[in-house]
């Protein structure tokens, strides 16, 4: 994973969704698991759960 791979992925994810935080969700996970395997599906959920728990977009929080 490179720096500027890494900053297509988000500049995509950013410029095309639209639906609010959950529906980019999808989007996240379809780029970060399905297609890139930077992480696990496993990883991925465990992200959005403690992004669930924080306060904020839970976009945001599973993505930091």
């Amino acid at each position: 994973m490179t720096l500027w791979s890494l900053f297509g992925a988000f500049l995509r994810i950013g410029a095309t969704g639209f639906g609010g935080m959950i529906a980019l969700l999808g989007l996240l996970q379809e780029q970060m698991v399905e297609r890139r395997k930077w992480v696990t599906a496993e990883e991925f959920n465990e992200g959005v759960a403690i992004g669930q728990i924080l306060p904020g977009p839970i976009v945001v929080d599973t993505a930091t």
